[in-house]
């Protein structure tokens, strides 16, 4: 459990805009150990899919991986050349998209897409085999009926079918690393609860690492082995889940959790709302980026950057409150 398959070192994307470049990501650093579940937690905005999306280079332009290392099971993956990151794309990491709606191409059946990935990794010897493939993929993901379902194209299917479909998609050359961006988003939460349970059985079944990224604490509580907190394009804290919801440290990580509705017999308990928004990122807040929405800020906070600490064993957190000054 403790061989690491992906390690993001210092990484850094930039989006250059008319109104300026905006600092997405600023120094991230992450370890993913084999056959665990990841969970990347933070707000809309945070950079959590920029990050991910960096591990295969497809950030979307303006945005440019400015500086950094990501290895993937040993490869630097930033410094192939492009050829060979299309090799990794698909047959060893799997990307499960954030919009299903508007990740399949309309022109297309879904079965076709789905299956697409087994004949460009050469996986299969023709398109005769690749439907064959691909009902058995649509069975795995509990399409019902899956022949007909496969022959449908994406305005044909509801969103939960579309998103099985996305999810079939990413699994069909049974990768080793598969990165779930908000894969329950959109969805009601029967069909959630439906997609969270696959997600376990094909990481059950094949033994598949799995990154989940999500705003949703409850899935983190349910899915994850660690879990990192990301706030502004910074990682704040890291740990596993038990420790992080037990004894979260980073300020911003116990905001997140008191804003968590919990259903008790009293009627006095009130969330509490972390105050002010995520700062803008063309010109970023000097020091640590969460201080001026931070209760417990200091004048060091206001200047310096905190370094990532372990406080713990395997519990690391970014704030000054834990570092030495």
């Amino acid at each position: 459990m403790n061989e690491e398959i992906l390690r993001i070192e210092g990484l850094k994307v930039y989006f250059y805009t008319y109104a300026g470049v905006v600092k997405a990501i600023e120094g991230v650093n992450l370890s993913v150990r084999k056959g665990e579940c990841f969970g990347l937690v933070g707000e809309t905005g945070c950079g959590k899919s920029v990050t991910m999306r960096s591990v295969i280079k497809l950030v979307p332009p303006p945005g440019r991986i400015v500086s950094g290392k990501i290895y993937f099971e040993g490869l630097d993956v930033l410094s192939l050349p492009e050829s060979e990151v299309r090799k990794l794309r698909g047959r060893k990491i799997g990307f499960i998209v954030q919009e299903p709606m508007s990740a399949l191409d309309p022109l297309y059946k879904v079965g076709y897409q789905a299956g697409e990935p087994l004949l460009v990794h050469g996986l299969v010897k023709d398109v005769k085999e690749m439907w064959k493939r691909v009902v058995n993929l649509f069975k795995t993901v509990m399409i019902p009926e899956p022949k007909e379902r496969s022959r449908n194209y994406p305005h044909e299917l509801s969103g939960g079918m579309k998103q099985r479909v996305v999810i079939a998609t990413a699994i069909s050359c049974v990768p080793d690393l598969i990165i779930a961006d908000e894969p329950t988003t959109n969805v009601d939460v029967t069909i959630q609860a439906q997609i969270l349970d696959l997600l376990r059985d094909l990481r059950r079944k094949y033994g598949t690492t799995l990154i989940l990224v999500t705003h949703n604490l409850g899935i983190v509580a349910e899915m994850c082995d660690r879990v990192a907190v990301m706030y502004a394009g910074q990682i704040v804290e890291l740990a596993n889940v038990y420790d992080l919801f037990k004894d979260p440290l980073h300020p911003y990580t116990k905001g997140l959790l008191e804003a968590v509705p919990i259903i008790t017999k009293s009627r006095e308990v009130r969330l509490k709302p972390i105050p002010g928004t995520i700062p803008n990122l063309i010109r970023p807040p000097p020091g640590c980026r969460f201080h001026p929405r931070c209760s417990l800020v200091a004048e060091i906070c206001k200047r310096e950057r905190p370094p990532m600490v372990e406080v713990k064993p395997e519990h690391y957190v970014a704030c000054w409150l834990y570092a030495k000054r």
